[in-house]
């Protein structure tokens, strides 16, 4: 394996219904924080060389204590909004190398999609294509694509 890229969906966040402000602006909440908190827990090992953020507040602070904990600086990147669509994330996931993987925290629709196109692409992935707030998809990548992937579900919390 060359690389690896984890995508990750944005923890618990507050009811998008009853949030009154720009949906970029919807916190998490406290579960999410502490799914936050587990994650970075969970990766803290591993080789990791940049963590990058959709800019949606729910988005950046459910990797943020990865990114303290890991000495990287958090990126945002626009491309990878609610409603963006899969392709800046899956050229973002082929960027990871041997030794300097990366982190894409983004929102559940870009997931959906890109594992959608790599399912069809024949890539081989776990069971269904579930990302649940908090949960990690491990992509594999060799030779500059997406060779597997393999989801873990969020940390209990």
């Amino acid at each position: 394996m060359e690389g690896v890229a984890y995508l990750i969906r944005h923890g618990k966040a507050g009811d998008r219904g009853r949030w009154e402000r720009p949906d970029e602006l919807r916190p998490l909440t406290k579960a999410g924080y502490r799914q936050a908190d587990a994650l970075a827990e969970r990766l803290r090992d591993e080789a990791i060389g940049r963590v990058i953020s959709s800019p949606a507040v729910r988005c950046a602070d459910t990797v943020r204590p990865l990114a303290e904990r890991l000495g990287l600086k958090l990126e945002q990147d626009l491309d990878l909004m609610e409603g963006m669509g899969p392709d800046h994330a899956a050229r973002l996931a082929v960027q990871a190398t041997p030794g300097s993987g990366l982190v894409l925290c983004t929102h559940g629709d870009v997931i959906w999609e890109l594992l959608t196109d790599l399912e069809a692409a024949g890539v081989p992935l776990t069971a269904g294509i579930p990302a649940k707030k908090g949960s990690v998809w491990v992509l594999e990548v060799e030779a500059g694509a997406v060779v597997r992937g393999t989801y873990q579900p969020p940390p209990d919390v």
